[in-house]
C-alpha cells in the first residue's frame, strides 16, 4: 500500500507540474461488491472543485446551474411527501 502511495504522490505532483487537473481516490478494499466506485459526498465536492478551479467560468456556471436544478427538484419531491 505504500508503493501505491507513493505513486499517487507523484503522479499528483507531475500533473500538478504539468497543469492537469488530478484526484486520486484509492482504498485498500473495493466500496462495491463488483469492485467499482462509489464515492460519497464529500470525494464528489472535491471532484467539481478541483474541476471548477480550472474550467472556464461559463463551464463552472453550467455545472451551479445543474446542481441548483437537482435541488430545486428534491426540494420539490420532499414537499409533496
Amino acid at each position: 500500500m505504500k508503493d501505491i502511495w507513493n505513486t499517487a504522490l507523484k503522479l499528483e505532483e507531475l500533473c500538478s507540474e504539468k497543469d492537469i487537473n488530478c484526484a486520486i481516490f484509492f482504498a485498500e478494499q473495493p466500496h462495491t461488491l463488483s469492485g467499482g466506485s462509489t464515492l460519497s459526498g464529500e470525494e464528489v465536492a472535491v471532484l467539481f472543485e478541483i474541476f471548477a478551479r480550472k474550467l472556464p467560468l461559463n463551464d463552472v456556471k453550467f455545472l451551479r446551474e445543474a446542481m441548483d436544478m437537482v435541488i430545486k427538484e428534491r426540494e420539490e419531491l420532499a414537499f409533496l411527501n
